[in-house]
């Protein structure tokens, strides 16, 4: 989170996000899993690019993978909700 601004901060910056996200690559060529393909988003082209400053770019944020046995666990668990 920002301090001046009070915004928060992407999670795609975040050192926490960039660590899972090494972890799980790791996990992920260690297991011969495919990733699921990443999204690119093209951004149309403004008359305007040329007159003012591109804003910042945030890195592109990648999916992690759900696995079926995960949703399966998930789906049973959801039903039944712990109680304390």
């Amino acid at each position: 989170m920002s301090v001046e601004t009070g915004d928060e901060d992407p999670p795609s910056s975040s050192p926490a996000y960039e660590e899972l996200l090494e972890v799980v690559t790791r996990a992920v060529d260690k297991l011969k899993i495919d990733l699921p393909a990443e999204r690119g988003e093209v951004k149309a082209k403004s008359k305007l690019n040329e007159r003012f400053l591109p804003a910042r770019s945030l890195p592109q944020r990648r999916g992690l993978p759900f696995f079926p046995d995960l949703h399966t666990e998930v789906s049973r668990l959801w039903k039944r909700p712990v109680q304390y």
